[in-house]
This record gives C-alpha cells, sequence and structure tokens, in this order.
C-alpha cells in the first residue's frame, strides 16, 4: 500500500513540473535500468554501530528533465530497487540536476554530472520502517541523444520504528552503493 500511495504522489509532482516549465524547453524521459554493486549497510542502535557488505542488486526507474540551457537540465525521477538481503530503499521521489561538461547540443556525445536528492522509502521484512533522505552523485554520457549510461553513487537512510524484543530502540540503517545504468531516452 506505501508503495502505491507514494507511486501516485511521484506522478502527480512529475505532472507538476511538465506545468512548470518553460514550453521551449523540450522535456526528455529516460528508462533506466542499473546493476547495484556490492553495497554497504550500517546501523546504529542506542550508541552501538554495526556494518556489512550488502549483496549486489537491481535498481530499475526513470527520469524526466528538461534541458533549460546548453548546458544545464533539471528534472525529476523514480527509481525502485529490487529487494537484496531483506530491505530495500526505494528512492521515491528526487529532484536531479545536471550541469553538461564542454557539450552542446548537435554534439552526438555530451558528458554530464548529475546530483540527486530526495526521499526513499525504507522497506525491511520483519520489522516496521520510515523511509528517510536520498542522495547521489554521478557521471554519465548521452550518446546520439537516445542512450544514456551513468556512473553514481548514492546513500540511503531510513530507520525501524518497531520495538526490538520489546525495547523500542528506534535504529538508524544507512546504505551506500555504487550503481552503473544504462537507459533509452524517449
Amino acid at each position: 500500500m506505501k508503495f502505491i500511495t507514494v507511486l501516485i504522489l511521484s506522478v502527480f509532482f512529475m505532472i507538476l513540473q511538465f506545468s512548470t516549465t518553460s514550453c521551449y524547453a523540450e522535456t526528455q524521459l529516460a528508462v533506466r535500468g542499473g546493476f547495484d554493486f556490492r553495497g554497504r549497510g550500517k546501523a546504529s542502535v542506542i550508541g552501538l554501530y554495526f556494518e556489512d557488505n550488502v549483496k549486489p542488486g537491481v535498481t530499475l526507474g526513470f527520469e524526466l528533465y528538461h534541458d533549460l540551457y546548453e548546458n544545464f537540465s533539471i528534472g525529476t525521477g523514480f527509481e525502485h530497487q529490487l529487494e537484496r538481503d531483506e530491505f530495500f530503499f526505494s528512492p521515491i521521489i528526487y529532484g536531479l540536476l545536471r550541469l553538461y561538461i564542454g557539450s552542446n547540443l548537435i554534439r552526438e556525445e555530451r558528458y554530464y554530472l548529475t546530483g540527486k536528492a530526495g526521499y526513499n522509502s525504507f522497506e525491511e521484512n520483519y520489522y516496521d520502517t520510515n523511509g528517510g533522505s536520498y542522495l547521489c552523485l554521478g557521471v554519465g554520457i548521452v550518446r546520439k541523444a537516445k542512450v544514456q549510461l551513468e556512473l553514481n553513487y548514492s546513500m540511503h537512510h531510513g530507520s525501524v520504528t518497531d520495538d526490538i524484543n520489546g525495547y523500542f530502540v528506534n535504529p538508524v540503517m544507512d546504505y551506500s552503493k555504487f550503481c552503473i545504468s544504462f537507459g533509452r531516452i524517449f
């Protein structure tokens, strides 16, 4: 139910973005799939810290963005991580900025730096959870205005809201990973 509610909110914010951008800016949709390299999971409970490796996984998503200037784009996106190690984070909705490096709109290759920030949900198999912040930095290339390849580093934050063995401890969960994604631009 959480997932459907957040998906509806995501679509609403994307429609809002379409209605507030310049009619001269071309809107582009990138549908993406990515491979998440082995990540790092961290938990802090009552001053104790635990760290462990997290198995590789797959992330699917899409982004809508507009070229506002020759070298600058803004947009919004949605991603969903497939379950791994009994938990997953999903950047429900995020804003993105893209700065193209030494490019112009008619070149076949456009290199860029990207930053993304937003909210992610946190799902875990055994306890009730709360989402938290999502931050991402990356580099990428757009080839022939149709194909996108991106390497990024993302940080996900969340917390457990259930009591554990009769104690309400509210552990904070952090997960960081590198991801390489391939996208098709429409």
